[in-house]
């Protein structure tokens, strides 16, 4: 039985390892002094945009990435964030300007458009043709994730903070 399932831990510990950003690898590495600095870019609609800078103090390696936060506003709400590397954020950023031009559109039908990066970070806009109107959303986390509705104007300050946190990188 157990080599049987041997291969599918196996598995399960590759695909762990694929949805995790370089930044967070590095961070979770066993037997090494990590420190972990973050830089906050700004908040939009209560998501916060930080510079993630992880330090492997024992290598003297360092690597940086862009961490997305939001708690909901419940109660007994926890954060919950996602890391997205520096090879990502050209693909975000190129996805958050089509996105400025696609609320601007009509549809004729519930339409959702949607970047997904290779971690737990999901950015878009839902179109409503019942209402006639765009909501944009950001989505952080791996279980549980939390999801913050914004509007358009929510969406162009997110790009502006997205395009100063690369800066920094």
């Amino acid at each position: 039985m157990l080599a049987l399932c041997a291969p599918l831990m196996i598995w399960s510990q590759d695909a762990k390892e694929e949805n995790l950003s370089e930044a967070e690898k590095v961070s979770g590495k066993a037997g090494t002094l990590i420190e972990k600095n973050y830089a906050s870019i700004g908040k939009v609609k209560g998501v916060g945009v930080e510079v993630l800078t992880v330090k492997n103090l024992s290598s003297k390696t360092e690597i940086k990435a862009v961490r997305f936060s939001y708690t909901e506003p419940k109660q007994y709400a926890t954060e919950k964030a996602s890391v997205l590397d520096g090879d990502e954020l050209d693909g975000l950023i190129a996805s958050l300007k089509t996105l400025q031009v696609l609320l601007t559109e009509k549809r004729d039908s519930d339409t959702e458009v949607t970047y997904s990066s290779r971690t737990s970070f999901k950015a878009g806009a839902i179109y409503f043709a019942k209402d006639g109107k765009w909501t944009g959303f950001v989505q952080v986390g791996r279980i549980g994730s939390s999801t913050a509705y914004l509007t358009a104007e929510d969406m162009g300050k997110l790009l502006e903070l997205v395009e100063a946190a690369k800066g920094k990188m």
